[in-house]
């Protein structure tokens, strides 16, 4: 992944811009991209900050309120299948896919794998 560019460079793209250079030429200047100078020039007039924004992150599990439930249903019944746990949380309103129930298990170190005798 691309790292951001140095707080040093942002400071003197936006300095420029606001001496009265087009975007354009400070984009040539600087050698960078011209979105990148009109990106950065926005943010400071309405920011008021140069620095770069955050990435990653992540979003949260569906089931993420619903860990102890799970849990509890898969302790009680070893070997419940991922269709039998969609089926139990559709029960109670909760719509989710087998796959999202597949991470959030495997977030949670849960496997579902079975011992089946044909494999």
């Amino acid at each position: 992944m691309a790292r951001a560019y140095s707080q040093d460079l942002r400071v003197r793209v936006v300095q420029a811009v606001d001496a009265g250079a087009s975007r354009r030429s400070v984009a040539r200047l600087f050698q960078v991209s011209e979105s990148f100078v009109i990106k950065l020039h926005h943010r400071w007039r309405m920011a008021g900050t140069v620095a770069p924004v955050g990435t990653g992150g992540g979003k949260a599990y569906a089931l993420a309120d619903h860990a102890t439930l799970v849990a509890g249903w898969i302790s009680d019944e070893a070997d419940i299948t991922l269709e039998e746990l969609r089926q139990k949380l559709a029960e109670r309103g909760i719509v989710v896919g087998r796959s999202s129930i597949d991470r959030f298990l495997g977030q949670l170190g849960l496997t579902r794998k079975k011992d089946c005798p044909c494999c």
